[in-house]
């Protein structure tokens, strides 16, 4: 497995869809920021990944200290830090807060639609978030920017998700069991599509851990450290596995990710360990072995300078 399908699978993403705006211009709507959008949308989430997707029409996506960016039909706007932003039909007008919006309108057991705006041009957006564990997901949030753009159809390359989502949003507006689901499958599936193609673009000079993930010694390096976190890993055996000289290793780790090949291993022996005590029955000394402790004390130690608790405590939530 590849090193971003690993943190892929160690972050566990979970997506729904929870607003269907329907917007006649002049239109403008404030959406909730960071730990707002958490209260409101998910209350046990610590972190939410904010994305919009234009299914008619087109729009503004203002945030502060860059460009509006315009987005029409079939591109998804995506806010992995979930950075306060408005949505408009014109960047100028000033916006009318989106739970305000919400309250107004009763939404049953279906997706929440708000209707809102003037009567001019229409613009249907499809509203949603991923939860996950900023802990976890550290390494790829901090290489990702505060706004990413990405089509979702032909001519994005994408010839077969937009049909996709085209039926996933009419049947979530249907009270057929399952519809919400078939749509937050579909949005955890359209940002991996948004990470890749941002990967895809990054220049040549960049650094950060998504950016390594195009050279190809740190890229099996990350890998081979993703597989095996348990094995006793030195620098010398990651340049022989790898195929590479220590040197080479240890530069490529300072390049892109500015430490040490050992002190990244710990990072991720830990990012392991915190997942398997949430989602297993193991024991710690269990965990502490599969990632690399012989020692449970010495795990545990690890453990509570990674994430300020120690294993038991973290279990419990």
């Amino acid at each position: 497995m590849d090193a971003l399908s690993a943190l892929l699978g160690l972050i566990r993403l979970q997506g729904a869809v929870f607003l269907s705006g329907e917007f006649t211009a002049p239109w403008s709507v404030v959406t909730p920021e960071g730990a707002d959008a958490c209260r409101m949308l998910m209350p046990t989430a610590e972190h939410l990944i904010l994305f919009h997707l234009v299914v008619e029409g087109r729009c503004e996506v203002i945030i502060a200290d860059a460009p509006p960016q315009r987005v029409q039909a079939y591109q998804a706007v995506i806010l992995p830090r979930g950075t306060p932003h408005r949505l408009a039909s014109q960047a100028a007008l000033a916006g009318r807060r989106i739970s305000e919006l919400m309250q107004a309108e009763a939404c049953g057991d279906r997706l929440h639609v708000v209707r809102h705006g003037g009567g001019g041009e229409a613009c249907r957006i499809q509203c949603g978030f991923l939860s996950c564990d900023p802990r976890m997901a550290a390494p790829l949030l901090d290489s990702l920017p505060d706004l990413l753009v990405v089509s979702l159809d032909a001519d994005g390359g994408l010839p077969w998700l937009a049909p996709m989502l085209e039926y996933a949003v009419s049947d979530a507006a249907s009270p057929r069991p399952g519809a919400g689901a078939v749509l937050a499958r579909l949005s955890e599936l359209m940002f991996v599509e948004a990470v890749r193609r941002h990967l895809e673009s990054l220049p040549p000079d960049r650094s950060g851990w998504l950016a390594g993930l195009r050279d190809r010694v740190l890229a099996r390096a990350l890998t081979v450290l993703h597989q095996d976190p348990g094995r006793d890993w030195t620098v010398a055996m990651l340049a022989t596995e790898v195929g590479a000289s220590r040197s080479v290793i240890n530069q490529r780790f300072a390049d892109f990710l500015g430490r040490a090949p050992m002190d990244y291993l710990t990072q991720w022996r830990m990012q392991v360990a915190a997942q398997r005590l949430r989602d297993s029955r193991d024991s710690v000394a269990q965990i502490a072995d599969a990632v690399g402790y012989r020692s449970v004390a010495a795990f545990s130690r690890a453990f509570k300078r990674a994430f300020d608790t120690p294993p038991a405590r973290w279990r419990r939530g």
